[in-house]
């Protein structure tokens, strides 16, 4: 079983718009068959992180309620 590494990137300025593509990107590259890695976005984030880190596992939190949702 391979360990899993949950990223919540919440609405932090560090991780929306152009940063959560950056860092969706980073935790691609650092994703292997020894690590699965999922990226928690904004649902405004969704389309470009995947568009961007196709490989990667990601889910999307609603503003409200936490939706969980891998795509």
């Amino acid at each position: 079983m391979q360990p899993l590494i949950v990223v919540n990137f919440k609405t932090y300025a560090t991780a929306m718009g152009e940063k959560a593509v950056e860092l969706a990107q980073a935790m691609e590259r650092a994703s292997s068959e020894h690590v699965r890695m999922v990226a928690v976005v904004s649902a405004f984030d969704l389309h470009a992180v995947k568009l961007a880190a196709p490989t990667l596992a990601v889910s999307y939190t609603h503003l409200t309620l936490p939706t969980i949702l891998l795509v």
